[in-house]
């Protein structure tokens, strides 16, 4: 398949109007660099990505940023660059985008998250939760606290797509109504929809329900990107 470089496409960057360009940001067209082989014998391969899911300057972030594993960064010098930015290439991942990758695969996101090479959750796909795990929560509840400033916004189609996706994190916790305990324990986590998630403010309200539902993270901006929980009012 004949493959035009991104160098020769940004010639013709004059004769294209603002349409021609949306249209171009949709079309796989600039190439990406796969991960290196482990056999040094095999040559470098690439794949093709559209315009609208790349962003500049990857070295913005450290090298063991999330970012760097979840979002194609590209530069092919000022004068291709300025052709890619005109197709809607961004300085940055803003909500939107965040939002987008997360919803595209939550679990491999969450996997993503692990920068310590600790198990990751593929190791219980077959049950459908974790056991909480620090590090993955705070990360992935970080990015959540991200989305979350800048819900109100948000375009209304992607606040729409967040309604349905499990991408929410909610939490079982260990312990009875008859325990005799100060507060509950976060003892497992899954990713669901956030119309399964009950927001409980007071304690005892999460000790008493936390083993039979989903409960939302204690966090007043994070309850901010749970705006669709149907149980939310239960326990205020």
């Amino acid at each position: 398949m004949l493959v035009i470089s991104v160098s020769k496409l940004c010639l013709i960057h004059a004769v294209l109007s603002p349409g021609d360009l949306q249209e171009v940001a949709k079309i796989p067209i600039v190439p990406v660099k796969d991960l290196a082989p482990q056999d040094d014998s095999v040559e470098d391969s690439f794949h093709m990505v559209p315009p609208r899911e790349c962003f500049f300057g990857g070295n913005q972030y450290p090298e063991e940023h999330l970012y760097r594993r979840v979002f194609t960064f590209v530069d092919f010098g000022d004068r291709a660059n300025g052709f890619l930015k005109a197709c809607g290439v961004k300085a940055k991942p803003d909500g939107s985008d965040i939002v987008n990758i997360i919803i595209k695969n939550p679990y491999d996101f969450l996997d993503k998250t692990n920068v310590n090479g600790e198990e990751g959750p593929e190791k219980y796909m077959n049950f459908q939760w974790y056991h909480a795990c620090a590090n993955y929560q705070c990360r992935y509840l970080a990015e959540l606290r991200s989305v979350a400033a800048g819900y109100e916004g948000m375009a209304e189609d992607d606040k729409r797509s967040m309604r349905h996706a499990p991408i929410f994190v909610g939490y079982h916790v260990s312990g009875s109504p008859n325990d005799d305990q100060l507060a509950p324990v976060k003892d497992e986590f899954q990713l669901v929809r956030a119309s399964e998630i009950l927001i409980a403010d007071d304690m005892e309200n999460r000790r008493i329900f936390g083993g039979f539902v989903w409960l939302a993270p204690q966090d007043e901006l994070l309850e901010s990107a749970y705006p669709y929980s149907y149980l939310k009012y239960w326990c205020r």
